[in-house]
């Protein structure tokens, strides 16, 4: 089987993650939605090189958001699906860290498509998050996610601790 949208087909999913228990899981997932994981063992050198190899090994990403730990990744999560979003490769952001809106890098946000909140998300979620990547990399953004103007007023501004409180 295979995710297909608007010419865009999803065969093979890659599958980042550094912990190895966590990368079984997530391939029983992807077998379960009838698609074919490929785990990517690490470590992972440079985010620019590896994602030239991407393409040729799977046709999607499927990864976590913290890589670094134990040395499989210099780089996050959020910057290999931003930079898969770059290369038109759909990519789906996963992370049961709790604090996950405050810990990715806020200028990639907008070319990270979907974040699940989940270490063990249903197939149905994770084909979901899939069908809503490829729809943004074709330009359908969910008004949810799109930009829009605010007028922000600076309130008052702690300097000792580099912090400014603001109205919106």
């Amino acid at each position: 089987m295979e995710i297909a949208l608007a010419g865009s087909k999803i065969q093979n999913i890659l599958i980042v993650d550094d912990d190895p228990q966590a990368r079984d899981a997530f391939s029983e997932i992807i077998t379960d939605m009838g698609l074919t994981p490929k785990c990517e063992q690490g470590p992972l050198e440079d985010l620019h090189e590896f994602i030239k190899t991407v393409s040729q090994k799977a046709d999607a990403v499927f990864s976590d958001y913290r890589l670094k730990l134990s040395n499989y990744s210099v780089f996050q999560g959020d910057s290999l699906v931003a930079e898969c979003f770059n290369h038109n490769i759909p990519a789906v952001l996963c992370t049961s860290y709790q604090a996950a809106d405050f810990i990715l890098d806020r200028r990639l946000i907008r070319k990270i498509p979907v974040l699940l909140r989940n270490t063990n998300p249903e197939p149905d979620d994770v084909e979901a998050a899939f069908r809503m990547c490829i729809a943004e990399m074709e330009g359908h953004v969910a008004p949810s996610r799109r930009p829009w103007r605010t007028l922000v007023r600076v309130h008052d501004t702690d300097y000792n601790r580099r912090f400014f409180y603001v109205i919106v």
